[in-house]
């Protein structure tokens, strides 16, 4: 069984981003962790295999020169089709 959920440092290597890039992508909504366990001394954050994609986007345009206008635009987009589609 493929394992879908991962603390942060484990998520930035599959997302081949920074620990930092994550957590500046939560705190502007681009995208959020799964779960933030703030009962923990550290907060930990488990993210989930299912935004690995829309990470590696995220970073791709970033290096593309994308504004971070169009990509938050998108994302919403995203997020819209697919509650559709459940």
């Amino acid at each position: 069984m493929e394992k879908t959920k991962y603390k942060i440092g484990e998520f930035s290597k599959l997302a081949r981003v920074t620990v930092r890039t994550l957590r500046h992508y939560e705190d502007i909504g681009l995208p959020k962790p799964d779960i933030v366990d703030m009962c923990s001394s550290s907060s930990s954050r488990i993210w989930g295999s299912r935004i690995l994609p829309r990470v590696r986007s995220r970073a791709r345009s970033r290096i593309a020169s994308i504004s971070w206008q169009i990509c938050a635009g998108a994302m919403s987009n995203f997020r819209e089709s697919s509650r559709r589609t459940i």
